[in-house]
């Protein structure tokens, strides 16, 4: 279903359309190479593709094959945290948030190589995650989860996806979207992390104390946090409803509800 997501496709093309051309990309968790083939077309220089899953590496070669980027493109099925050096490259790429937005590593990733991948004044995409979070009162229907169907991968933007049909689950996933709770916000938004990937952020591991000054009086029964990802200037990837601006947003439908 990612690589139908046209809204964030268009994104990391932006992003990659002003910075990719000329340098030379690294992209760990590359998956099925949408990105990796979205770069060689912006005008990389080359790209360094790294998926730890050989299913989904074997995947990803036969993609960029169908998309004749394959010379353009050195893939390695191996974990990312297991190469060191040579740190030539000058575009980190990745796409690796999760509901919560930190979840898939790439905060360790972002260091790791930036210590030892990336050369002095890599440009990171995305440079920076920011995690709002709010209290909800939950009015019913919370443990109704909507089940999508796997959509079949379509082709984007010249990148041939066909070659992902045979790796995809055969039966609907959850989305994880409790799209039938009705929620009531009991707080205003408030910046829980500010993580700029260019730079050492420590370990956000460590627990956080986190003020939420109540807006209203109810019971709190989840706490609803949103991410908001700066890819490059003036393209701002999120996981909250586009047409609603935050402070409005009802939260009925986010991914992030904890």
């Amino acid at each position: 279903a990612m690589m139908q997501d046209e809204v964030r496709n268009e994104a990391y093309w932006e992003a990659l359309r002003r910075l990719a051309p000329g340098r030379r990309v690294l992209e760990p968790g590359c998956g099925a190479g949408l990105l990796t083939a979205l770069a060689v077309h912006a005008g990389a220089a080359g790209v360094s593709a790294v998926e730890r899953e050989p299913a989904t590496c074997e995947c990803c070669e036969r993609v960029l094959a169908l998309s004749r980027v394959e010379d353009k493109v050195e893939l390695r099925c191996a974990d990312v945290h297991d190469l060191h050096g040579p740190r030539s490259h000058d575009l980190f790429l990745a796409e690796l948030m999760d509901d919560a937005g930190l979840g898939e590593q790439l905060v360790s990733i972002a260091a790791h190589a930036r210590r030892h991948l990336l050369a002095s004044g890599a440009v990171m995409i995305p440079r920076r995650i920011c995690l709002y979070a709010s209290l909800l009162e939950l009015a019913g229907g919370a443990t109704d989860k909507q089940l999508v169907n796997v959509l079949r991968a379509e082709d984007v933007d010249g990148v041939r996806l066909g070659a992902w049909d045979p790796y995809r689950p055969t039966t609907p996933s959850s989305s994880q979207i409790l799209g039938r709770a009705r929620c009531r916000r009991l707080t205003p938004w408030v910046r829980a992390y500010d993580v700029d990937l260019a730079r050492d952020c420590g370990d956000l591991s460590e627990a956080k104390p986190l003020r939420l000054p109540c807006s209203a009086s109810g019971t709190a029964s989840a706490l609803a946090v949103v991410w908001e990802a700066e890819l490059c200037d003036g393209v701002v990837l999120t996981n909250q409803d586009p047409a609603i601006a935050r402070e409005d947003y009802p939260q009925d439908r986010m991914a992030g509800l904890r």
